[in-house]
Formats: structure tokens, C-alpha cells, sequence
């Protein structure tokens, strides 16, 4: 089964501004982990989300859980631009008619 950090979702990319590699948890937003090898970065922010954990579960706070486990509607919902959340009953508030 592997370790239950295995389930979270990583990323590595290259940080300009700080001239290196820089690994990151989409469910850990908050945490980042510096380093100038792609793989050490990776490495880095999975042990960070590991220790993480441990000090959410010490304090008996929540704990993410992971998007790849997570049950979802199938829903899709977009908003756009200044338009987002205007329904046709409010096409009066746009001189050219449209929502």
C-alpha cells in the first residue's frame, strides 16, 4: 500500500525568483520545499508533508485528505470574469443585453 503521504498530490517546478527547484502539495498549499536538485525538492516536501501530518495529528487537528481519494459530484461549475454569478434576470445591468 505504500506510505499514506503516497496518495497526496506533488509537484517540482523551477522557481526563478529563487533560482531553484521548489516541490510543493496541492493539499498542503502553505508548504514549499527549496533545493537545486529536482528530485532532493521532491523528496524534501514529501518528508515536510510527512511531518506535517504528525504535528496535526500531536495537536488533534485535521488532516487533508488526499484529492485523489476525495468523492466528488461530477459537477462542473465555471465563473468568468466580471460576468461570474450573473443570471438572465439581470440582463438589464448590461446596456449591450448580454449576462
Amino acid at each position: 500500500m505504500g506510505k499514506p503521504t503516497d496518495k497526496y498530490t506533488y509537484r517540482v517546478t523551477w522557481s526563478e525568483e529563487d533560482q531553484e527547484h521548489v516541490g510543493l502539495c496541492a493539499e498542503f498549499p502553505s508548504l514549499s520545499w527549496l533545493e537545486d536538485d529536482p528530485i532532493a525538492a521532491l523528496s524534501g516536501i514529501r518528508k515536510l508533508v510527512s511531518e506535517t501530518i504528525d504535528d496535526l495529528r500531536k495537536d488533534d487537528e485535521p488532516i487533508p485528505e488526499p484529492f485523489s481519494i476525495r468523492e466528488y459530484s461530477g459537477k462542473v461549475l465555471i465563473k468568468t470574469g466580471l460576468e461570474a454569478g450573473v443570471t438572465a434576470d439581470d440582463n438589464e445591468l448590461f446596456s449591450d443585453g448580454t449576462a
